[in-house]
């Protein structure tokens, strides 16, 4: 199903103009034709079934046929902190799939290790912007993520209190030394913080992962993810962020590049919190009578 994103949903049996931008990529990106069936979205929570109704080289008509309603959303509210990349490419690349995966915010953040903004921060929260416009319609969410910038390390320490939410540092952390930021993750220790090094004949696997620990109290319904740069973070953040209530995790003994890891760890909690409960919808979209 092709998709265009408009600022608001128009009634049933409206013909309008779909905005210049999604007008050019129904035309010349992805080819629609006269009486094409497409979704109407508008980024927050509103969506449509509309159908071509005149197509030229520089315009689209659409009809809107019916408004819907629709599931698409996880049941947990996913927030990811992300260090400035050194490159901002590497964001560029990023940032499709956690639209996809079902993020609801991405609050990027200077480090010690990172890169830095220190100008054309509008034209880069634009870009950002139009990557996370074109994901949307592309995998078919019905709200927007939100995308900050500027952020100070502070203020992203408060970001869990402040949202009622479990927060998750991925660094490597091993709780018997004294010092909450070591990086050692060889630790022989039974409680270390890698899953992946623990050991498999355990009687209790999750005992290990600090994550069953943290979520003890009952499945969370709100998480932050936090990942270093490249570089990853130095240990007086990840000490910082220990003392300010956040749960240091491993993501295993072998170093992985930011969009791994950053990609790999919002599955994994939407497997385990999330989507991957099972409570969505097969067939999620209802006609609104």
């Amino acid at each position: 199903m092709k998709r265009l994103l408009v600022d608001s949903i128009p009634s049933v049996g409206t013909v309008f103009p779909a905005p210049t931008d999604e007008a050019f990529h129904l035309v010349h990106v992805l080819r629609a034709k006269q009486d094409e069936a497409v979704e109407v979205l508008d980024g927050r929570g509103g969506v449509a079934q509309g159908r071509i109704h005149h197509i030229s080289k520089r315009t689209c008509d659409i009809e809107i046929e019916a408004v819907t309603r629709a599931e698409r959303e996880s049941p947990l509210w996913l927030g990811v902190v992300a260090a400035l990349p050194v490159q901002r490419n590497t964001f560029d690349s990023l940032l499709p799939g956690l639209v996809q995966l079902g993020v609801n915010h991405v609050a990027l953040v200077q480090t010690a290790f990172g890169g830095r903004l220190k100008k054309d921060r509008d034209k880069y929260q634009k870009r950002l912007a139009d990557i996370t416009r074109q994901s949307l319609k592309q995998c078919g969410r019905l709200f927007l993520p939100e995308i900050s910038l500027g952020a100070t390390w502070p203020e992203t320490l408060g970001l869990p209190a402040a949202d009622e939410a479990m927060g998750f540092l991925f660094h490597p952390y091993n709780p018997a030394s004294s010092d909450p930021a070591s990086s050692d993750p060889a630790s022989s220790d039974p409680a270390s913080s890698d899953p992946a090094s623990s050991d498999p004949a355990s009687s209790d696997p999750a005992s290990s992962d600090p994550a069953s620990k943290a979520a003890d109290a009952g499945r969370p319904h709100r998480v932050w993810l936090a990942f270093g740069p490249e570089g990853g973070f130095s240990d007086e953040e990840a000490a910082e962020a220990h003392a300010a209530g956040w749960t240091l995790q491993s993501m295993g003994p072998r170093i992985l590049k930011m969009e791994t890891a950053v990609i790999g760890a919002a599955y994994w909690a939407q497997a385990r919190w999330g989507d991957g409960l099972g409570n969505q919808d097969t067939n999620p979209t209802t006609a609104v009578k």
